[in-house]
């Protein structure tokens, strides 16, 4: 996008001025939080899994949990303890115009805040917290106040809930020049790894099955791994896991081998007669799935 000079200098200006919030936006508070919201928050907090780092920072090549993963595992727990989390943007958006240093690119960041109220269905007592969403992106796209959305939620429930994430880690920009060019293929930090948990959904996905466990789905080809899955499904299983591709070839925890067969798998058809008949043989072992390239 190629911009004239009296649209350069409107956009940046004699000095880009910063953002001016309102009184209420200067002077954060901690309100009250009743007893009985305190304490299921609290639990929360002890329940909410690892999130899985999938995302990768296509220039410097560290990871992250997406925010779509840590959605999903806090709204597992969130709802599991009648905790509804109800979010109200406030008027009055901020814009800032301004040009990239990269590659000079007309952009624009949007500051949205929201008020979240987290309400305790059982008590009907709740808590509002004020929260600020913050994106930026080409001055032509209509996405922005979108991302901002995203970027309030995520960052709220890393914040509140302790959920590791290493784009706010300043420990980065330390990585060498090399380590930005191969990170996106080192394998990922605490993967393989072994995973015990509860079986909530288990259903067809592209060309496997996709099984949810504490909030985080992982994938699998291996049709009889599937079958036993979903036949523990509501039961805890263990099993392990690395970082390969999913049915929409994205990052995704792939299932590699379940250590314990699942409880309540259906018994195998015997023959009434099986005491004068010889011990039938057994069926062939099932192979080991094909191991997924790793990230």
């Amino acid at each position: 996008m190629s911009l004239t000079d009296e649209e350069r200098d409107r956009i940046l200006g004699d000095s880009p001025a910063p953002l001016h919030l309102s009184e209420n936006f200067r002077t954060p508070s901690v309100p009250p939080i009743p007893q009985e919201l305190a304490l299921k928050l609290a639990l929360i907090l002890g329940e909410i899994p690892e999130v899985p780092r999938l995302g990768v920072h296509e220039q410097q090549g560290y990871r992250y949990p997406r925010a779509s993963d840590v959605n999903a595992v806090t709204r597992q727990v969130l709802s599991k303890h009648h905790v509804f989390p109800l979010w109200c943007p406030l008027p009055g958006f901020e814009w800032r115009e301004f040009m990239s240093n990269s590659k000079q690119t007309a952009m624009r960041e949007v500051t949205v805040w929201f008020d979240l109220t987290l309400i305790d269905a059982d008590s009907n007592k709740s808590v509002t917290i004020r929260w600020p969403g913050v994106a930026a992106d080409l001055i032509t796209s209509d996405k922005v106040v979108a991302k901002a959305e995203t970027n309030a939620l995520k960052t709220f429930l890393v914040m509140q809930f302790q959920i590791p994430d290493d784009t706010a880690d300043s420990e980065r920009t330390a990585e060498t020049e090399d380590t930005r060019k191969t990170g996106a293929r080192q394998a990922q930090p605490n993967w393989p790894k072994q995973v015990r948990g509860t079986v909530t959904e288990v259903e067809a996905k592209g060309d496997g099955w996709m099984t949810t466990v504490k909030g985080i789905h992982y994938f699998t080809k291996v049709k009889p791994f599937a079958e036993q899955l979903r036949a523990a499904r509501g039961r805890e299983v263990e099993f392990s896991a690395e970082i390969g591709k999913g049915p929409d070839g994205e990052r995704c925890p792939v299932i590699t081998k379940i250590f314990s067969p699942p409880p309540n798998l259906p018994a195998p058809q015997t023959n009434s007669h099986a005491t004068s008949q010889p011990t039938a043989a057994k069926p062939p072992a099932v192979s080991p799935p094909k191991k997924e390239e790793l990230f």
